[in-house]
């Protein structure tokens, strides 16, 4: 995919985030997580290198195209997330790393998870 459409989709998804989080109630209420930095419906992909502090959440099953290799969070290689992950699919290349709790239902995992990961769906359900 284009890195330019890539920042497009990513800028998407932090604006779409920032406009729920404003809509009556704080991002914590609508994904039971704190802090979230990243929110999405459909993927998200961290480029390599990047570093996000906060929680990172795609918020459901993709279904159609994504933004890496079919995962709906894509962590490239030595992407960091200092915070929490969830999503359906989780995909970390090598050297990524998250450092807090890892929720999902499946994992390509190269990379390393610091906290706990917990087999599960995304936790927004309203």
């Amino acid at each position: 995919m284009n890195p330019r459409k890539r920042l497009v989709s990513l800028a998407t998804a932090i604006s779409l985030g920032l406009s729920l989080a404003g809509a009556n109630a704080s991002p914590a209420s609508l994904c039971g997580f704190e802090d979230i930095a990243v929110f999405a419906f459909n993927s998200i992909q961290l480029s390599r290198e990047t570093t996000t502090t906060g929680n990172v959440v795609a918020n459901s099953v993709s279904p159609g195209p994504v933004l890496d290799e079919g995962a709906e969070v894509a962590l490239d290689r030595s992407a960091k997330v200092t915070g929490n992950v969830s999503a359906h699919t989780l995909d970390l290349d090598m050297q990524s790393m998250i450092t807090g709790n890892a929720t999902y239902v499946e994992i390509v995992n190269q990379g390393m998870i610091t906290g706990t990961q917990t087999i599960g769906s995304p936790p927004y359900t309203g």
